[in-house]
This record gives structure tokens, C-alpha cells and sequence, in this order.
């Protein structure tokens, strides 16, 4: 069991201060979510908290990806036993599965809100200068 946190203990500390994190993240984002309901897409984008959550939802998953290739990084040093990949396998699904559920709580209704008024405005904009 020793060798099995020696090995794992840097894995497992950061997974946690990512899980914790993003949970945190992830309940306050549901709560934005609850309060955007049946708002136009215009009154979320002017909302000023609707693009740093977008800005975090990217920040979160840059994180999530970079700690993902920390696991692929750290394979072949698991594949000599067993127990160490199926540590890191276990890690990573756990990682893609918290990644999954923030694209899901952003896309609804605040990135489709901020990339129908921002780039729809701006198409908008440009072909009225021109």
C-alpha cells in the first residue's frame, strides 16, 4: 500500500484540488444557469458575470486537459503494475467525465447566448462598416 501512494500521491492531489475546484465551479455555474432562465440571449451577454464564467469553463478545461497529458506522461511508469494504471485509467475517466459535465452546464444558455449576440453582432457590425 506505501508504494501505491508513493506513486500515486502527486496524481491523486491534484485530481482533488481540480475536483474541488470545479465542483465549487460547477455549483455556482448551475446557479447562474437557474437565474439566466428565460432571459434573452441579449440580457445574458451583457451580464457581467456571463463571459467570466465562459472564461473559466476554458480555464477549467485547459487545466483538465493539461492534467490529462500529466497522466499520459506518467503511463508508462503505471504500466509496470497494475494496480498504478488502473489507478491512472481510473483518474482520467473521472477527469473527462468532470470536463464532460462543464461543456454541458457552459453551452446552455450562456455560450449560445455569447456567441449568438457577440459574433452574430459582430458579422452585424462588419458588414454595416463596409
Amino acid at each position: 500500500m506505501r508504494s501505491w501512494w508513493e506513486n500515486n500521491s502527486i496524481k491523486l492531489v491534484l485530481f482533488l484540488i481540480y475536483e474541488i475546484i470545479s465542483v465549487c465551479y460547477l455549483i455556482k455555474l448551475n446557479h447562474l444557469n437557474t437565474e439566466l432562465k428565460g432571459k434573452t440571449y441579449l440580457d445574458i451577454a451583457i451580464n457581467s458575470s456571463a463571459p467570466l464564467y465562459l472564461l473559466g469553463s476554458i480555464v477549467l478545461l485547459g487545466v483538465g486537459l493539461l492534467y490529462l497529458f500529466f497522466l499520459y506522461r506518467n503511463l508508462w511508469q503505471a504500466a509496470a503494475k497494475d494496480y498504478l494504471l488502473l489507478t491512472v485509467v481510473i483518474l482520467a475517466i473521472l477527469t473527462i467525465i468532470n470536463m464532460i459535465f462543464i461543456i454541458y452546464m457552459i453551452q446552455n444558455p450562456i455560450l449560445r447566448a455569447i456567441l449568438s449576440v457577440y459574433i452574430i453582432g459582430g458579422a452585424a457590425i462588419y458588414a454595416f462598416n463596409n
